[in-house]
């Protein structure tokens, strides 16, 4: 199993394990602490974290967060490229179900989620339920697959119920 980091913003929310404080304030914990400077310091200072811990499984969690950290802190994850596991509240997701698409989402694309949202999911049934083309309906399967919005079962992800909720009318 790989060594968990915890990034957390509240010294009254210390997990067991490895754990990096982010705070503006100064004080004494059993936390790492990671004393910044507002949004561009935290982006800098979180993503040196990142790039040291390269290989290990990150929980990061807001409760209890500056609005500027958590946009600092998402930013970094974001633009290094890197999964973690984020906790708010009652929410629990990772940073990949909600990662930007490498392809812009056609109407088509938006059909299909739809119809594997109601159920569908052989192509035939897919292309009768939208009226576009099998051949058509089979690609954008295939690319929803590997964009992660499907499962190789053809059942919408985390991030595809996100879009077809994003998308449902």
């Amino acid at each position: 199993m790989q060594e968990r980091i915890y990034i957390i913003f509240s010294e009254n929310r210390l997990p067991h394990g490895k754990v990096f404080l982010v705070t503006e304030k100064e004080i004494t914990t059993s936390a790492e602490v990671i004393a910044v400077r507002g949004f561009e310091d935290a982006l800098v200072k979180v993503s040196e974290l990142i790039m040291k811990n390269k290989g290990k499984e990150f929980v990061i969690d807001f409760n209890d967060a500056p609005m500027h950290l958590m946009l600092a802190t998402l930013s970094a994850f974001i633009l290094l490229n890197t999964n973690a596991t984020v906790l708010f509240d009652d929410l629990q997701l990772t940073i990949s179900d909600v990662s930007p698409l490498k392809i812009p989402l056609t109407s088509d694309h938006v059909e299909v989620i739809k119809a594997i949202g109601q159920g569908f999911t052989s192509v035939g049934s897919i292309s009768r339920n939208t009226g576009i083309p099998a051949t058509s309906v089979w690609r954008r399967l295939r690319e929803l697959e590997e964009e992660g919005v499907i499962d190789n079962s053809r059942k919408l992800t985390y991030k595809g119920k996100l879009l077809l909720s994003i998308y449902k009318s």
